[in-house]
């Protein structure tokens, strides 16, 4: 079965080099990880724009206000309305522009174009995804020790039992209602965010302070984890009847999956005489 070692590794080095970039702060690390992994793979790029106009000096000094931390995220992501009749609206945008002359900000909020809708589930809306990210921001102080707390898939699965704000109860994006909107995460996206967060996170620190049981018991969550579902995954099993009994092997196939598959590189592949070969 194909290692899953090759795409935690690949998640790993993003985060060292992350790591690197934030002049080896641990909290910016984390709070930069957390955007992307909040993001899933459509937002991923334009989360981590987000954390990176709006620093973490600037968010926790605002956490505990959580009418401020919606005006502030929204507003720098150019999703927030420049005017509405909507008084939950009109709050958080006279807050806004309150930080922007507060932060001289004017210049770095960010465009509506850097996120998608189109095509896009309800549930995967941006706007959610942010409202997501804000109230695990708000939930917890201290990223980095947040982060290597956990000691079991249980207790990791809790830090994303969030509560977002009530205006994203009935509603999906600015202004327009939604039938059912599903504001928490479910188990899958959850599992999801342990998967591209908590494990490579835990890994990364533990071979970075040679704390070898810490990187042992990170990648057996991987194989605590039940697998993902999407539609490679599907083909996998439903097609081609391989069986991905744990999210350890999904990861091992998803990455054999674009390594070689999607590149072509059947030739380099150890498994392209397979018989149930994806590509």
């Amino acid at each position: 079965f194909p290692s899953h070692d090759r795409k935690v590794n690949k998640k790993v080095d993003e985060l060292h080099a992350l790591f690197d970039s934030t002049n080896k702060n641990w909290e910016e690390t984390a709070y930069r990880w957390s955007a992307q992994g909040f993001g899933f793979s459509l937002h991923k790029e334009s989360m981590d724009t987000l954390a990176e106009r709006v620093p973490y000096s600037a968010m926790a000094r605002l956490r505990s206000e959580p009418e401020t931390m919606e005006a502030l995220y929204f507003g720098m992501s150019g999703l927030l309305p420049e005017q509405s009749e909507d008084p939950q609206i009109k709050e958080w945008i006279t807050w806004f522009q309150f930080f922007k002359r507060k932060y001289t900000w004017t210049d770095r909020t960010m465009e509506a174009v850097y996120w998608k809708f189109g095509r896009t589930r309800p549930t995967n809306f941006p706007t959610l995804r942010i409202a997501q990210w804000v109230a695990f921001l708000r939930k917890t102080h201290h990223l980095h020790a947040t982060f290597l707390e956990p000691t079991d898939v249980h207790t990791a699965r809790k830090l994303f039992e969030l509560k977002v704000h009530p205006y994203w109860y009935q509603r999906n994006r600015f202004e327009k209602e939604g039938k059912h909107p599903h504001v928490a995460l479910p188990l899958g996206a959850v599992d999801r965010l342990l998967i591209n967060i908590l494990i490579p996170y835990q890994i990364f620190v533990g071979r970075y302070w040679d704390e070898f049981d810490r990187e042992k018991r990170a990648y057996q969550w991987l194989f605590d984890l039940p697998p993902e579902s999407n539609s490679l995954l599907d083909q996998w099993q439903n097609h081609l009847k391989i069986q991905i009994p744990t999210a350890g092997d999904a990861q091992g196939l998803i990455g054999l999956y674009r390594d070689f598959c999607q590149p072509k590189r059947c030739a380099l592949c150890r498994y392209r005489d397979w018989e149930t070969c994806a590509g």
